[in-house]
């Protein structure tokens, strides 16, 4: 859980190390006090990371299909294919509550 608190702070300052080979921000990410973004919690990252690589029975339905559909139909099925996994992405930051920081973003 610390290398994954270490990862998620490395990436909210920008990629930067410190001196001893850990993130800088790692304490600053902890308590709140980050760039500017809001706090998302590791586990949170990585239920995403799951919800943007998960199998979902209507895009392999899709998927099924596309052999059997012209050039530009397979073109738009792919971009229905990758609606769907946004959306999907969508409903687990609303169900794990990073949608209530956006709207103090605005």
């Amino acid at each position: 859980m610390k290398q994954i608190q270490e990862l998620a702070a490395m990436f909210s300052s920008g990629g930067s190390t410190g001196e001893n080979g850990s993130a800088p921000a790692a304490e600053d990410a902890q308590s709140g006090q980050g760039g500017g973004l809001p706090d998302f919690n590791p586990l949170a990252i990585m239920q995403l990371i799951g919800a943007a690589s998960a199998q979902d029975k209507n895009c392999d339905l899709l998927m099924a299909l596309r052999p059997h559909l012209s050039p530009e139909k397979q073109q738009k099925l792919d971009k229905a294919v990758k609606l769907l996994k946004l959306y999907n992405i969508f409903i687990t930051m609303r169900e794990n509550g990073m949608l209530n920081d956006f709207e103090k973003m605005l």
